[in-house]
């Protein structure tokens, strides 16, 4: 039987067992073995559907109880999906099936007892975006993100600018706060001087920016992000990958 011997092929598939959530051990009825590569949470998850939790509408229900294989690989799902994004945000490239499941599978949480039956890691997020983007911290968040500032912290954005035109295109880039809630900045508030950045023709640039809160700002909720200028000498777009707060 050769149906699970990678030496004899592989699709790239990722093969995913269920876990506890406490210490991550195989539930009772998972599948497991040598193939398995990760694990998702196999019970308590909260999740749409069933009632128990919540469901004052009948399409208005959820549940804390959801469970199964069927909550494990949905979970494994979305941080593949994650982990691919992000690579093709910051490197412009498309990981193959292998790489997303081999950076799934050797950074994680471990498995709990027993290791007899082996289902592998749970796989930590902060860790592969660190493996990805090394130089950068946990606290590394998708944007858009809302962020704790105050004078004297940092702000750091990493963006991508790109340009599909035949000539080289000039655009400035600069980071914004904006306080929540408040009418006072309604256009935001310039983080650090704005910078012009040349990208060649039929290419990318990868941008981190890191700048410091400079005025008296009031403790609050904002949102940090960057932004590029509206004309460009050429079309450019830009995609952002993260923002982080230290």
């Amino acid at each position: 039987m050769q149906l699970f011997d990678r030496s004899y092929r592989d699709s790239g598939a990722i093969l995913v067992g269920a876990g506890t959530p406490s210490n991550h051990a195989p539930e009772y009825f998972t599948n497991y073995g040598s193939r398995i590569d990760c694990q998702g949470y196999g019970s308590g998850v909260y999740s749409t559907g069933y009632g128990d939790l919540w469901e004052p509408e009948i399409d208005q229900a959820y549940t804390s109880s959801f469970s199964g294989t069927s909550s494990a690989s949905p979970i494994v799902t979305g941080a593949a999906a994650a982990t691919f994004l992000l690579n093709l945000e910051t490197s412009g490239r498309f990981l193959t099936p292998f790489e997303v499941r081999d950076l799934l599978s050797t950074h994680g949480t471990p498995q709990g007892p027993p290791l007899s039956k082996p289902i592998g890691v749970l796989p930590d997020l902060a860790e592969i975006v660190q493996n990805l983007l090394p130089g950068y911290g946990w606290r590394m968040e998708m944007l858009p993100e809302v962020n704790q500032i105050a004078p004297g912290d940092q702000a750091g954005v990493i963006m991508r600018l790109s340009n599909t035109e035949s000539v080289e295109a000039t655009t400035q880039v600069w980071v914004e706060a904006i306080l929540t809630g408040e009418n006072r900045w309604p256009y935001g508030r310039t983080l650090g001087s704005p910078r012009d950045v040349t990208v060649p023709a039929q290419s990318s640039q990868l941008l981190s920016i890191s700048v410091t809160v400079p005025w008296a700002a009031e403790l609050g909720t904002y949102v940090v992000t960057a932004y590029s200028g509206d004309e460009p000498t050429a079309p450019l777009s830009a995609s952002f990958a993260h923002v982080e707060v230290r």
